[in-house]
């Protein structure tokens, strides 16, 4: 039965919107980095071409059909956040001034997306084949969950876990013993 929610139609046209999205997501980075100067022309064609790339491309287009909704849901997360910080007194130039301090939290958001955007690619395109000790081949058609499960039932073991929350641990204290730096030694230049 049709409802007025069914959007099984839009399917049809997630190459255009993967194109789409290419081109903005392209022109905007170009722009925003000043990567040819101030030349709209060149950025507006790279973008062009980067879109037209994965529009004839369909298994690049399923990678950003995948990862978009991630996205999107990650960047969400982020802007709930700062808008929570803000309902707690915080400014907008204290968040920036945070933003421009903290270099962590700049990589710790590049990292999630980079591997949001890895398990997109995994995702559609699947793994390699890994020959097995006994001489089978292990990969994401013979497994039995398939790889994305198989990939869940190993990063949220309980040791995997552990090591991952013993790790941040030691990098959040590495960085904030590096971040306060060593006071000088009383004396002078040594112990003479």
């Amino acid at each position: 039965m049709a409802t007025f929610l069914d959007v099984s139609l839009l399917t049809r046209f997630s190459a255009i919107f993967a194109f789409l999205f290419v081109l903005v997501m392209v022109y905007g980075l170009l722009s925003f980095s000043k990567f040819f100067g101030g030349n709209k022309t060149l950025q507006v064609f790279l973008a062009i071409l980067v879109g037209i790339f994965v529009l004839l491309t369909p298994r690049i287009g399923q990678v950003f059909l995948f990862t978009v909704p991630w996205l999107t849901f990650f960047f969400l997360l982020v802007a709930f956040l700062f808008i929570a910080f803000k309902m707690f007194g915080t400014t907008d130039a204290d968040l920036h001034s945070v933003i421009k301090r903290e270099r962590g939290l700049i990589w710790t958001i590049i990292s999630i997306v980079v591997i949001i955007m890895l398990w997109g690619v995994i995702h559609v395109y699947g793994t390699p084949y890994i020959p097995a000790a006994d001489g089978t081949e292990i990969g994401a058609e013979t497994s039995s969950g398939g790889f994305t499960s198989t990939v869940g039932a190993v990063f949220f073991h309980p040791k995997v876990l552990g090591t991952v929350f013993l790790l941040l641990m030691a990098v959040f204290a590495v960085g904030i013993l590096a971040s306060e730096g060593i006071p000088p030694q009383a004396g002078g230049h040594g112990g003479h």
